[in-house]
């Protein structure tokens, strides 16, 4: 459900500059991700930050820019994957976005 919203975000041409209201929002939930005590809950909010994390890289993505692959989105992303309760798909997710974002933006994945 988080995730539809947050797509609705990055098409609707409305919402000017969507990556700095998803780094916002995505700040917000990796500090409550941070300050949780409960292991649970914390793979949970680490969860939705990998999704926040993901529609930030997609709202970068659509303005072509060709440096996207060295963007800290992606290195802040891999940082989460580990708090998450599924790591290794989630990994292997972001293998497959950094592909397509790069083929997509970049045309080569040197």
């Amino acid at each position: 459900m988080m995730a539809n919203l947050l797509k609705t975000w990055v098409d609707n041409p409305r919402v000017k500059n969507p990556h700095i209201l998803l780094r916002h929002l995505g700040q917000i939930w990796t500090t409550d991700m941070e300050t949780e005590q409960d292991f649970r809950k914390k793979q949970r909010l680490a969860e939705e930050c990998v999704v926040i994390k993901g529609a930030e890289i997609d709202a970068i993505a659509i303005t072509n820019d060709k440096n996207i692959r060295k963007n800290r989105c992606f290195k802040e992303l891999t940082q989460l994957i580990d708090k998450t309760s599924k790591p290794f798909l989630l990994d292997g997710l972001l293998k497959l976005r950094t592909s397509c974002t790069c083929v997509r933006n970049c045309k080569s994945l040197r």
